[in-house]
């Protein structure tokens, strides 16, 4: 029954554990400007990917 909502649970973890570890491996290797540009880019492609799981 909750097996669709755990399938997109662990999607949403495993999507949000990605952008924490990139996120913190651009901090290491970019400029602050660069690493909020390139956070947009991922935000856009987060809210391309949610929208697409509804």
């Amino acid at each position: 029954m909750g097996s669709h909502l755990t399938n997109r649970e662990d999607e949403l973890v495993f999507l949000q554990t990605t952008l924490t570890l990139s996120r913190h491996l651009q901090i290491l290797i970019q400029p602050c400007h660069e690493f909020k540009r390139d956070t947009s880019f991922i935000g856009e492609a987060l809210a391309a990917i949610t929208f697409k799981t509804y």
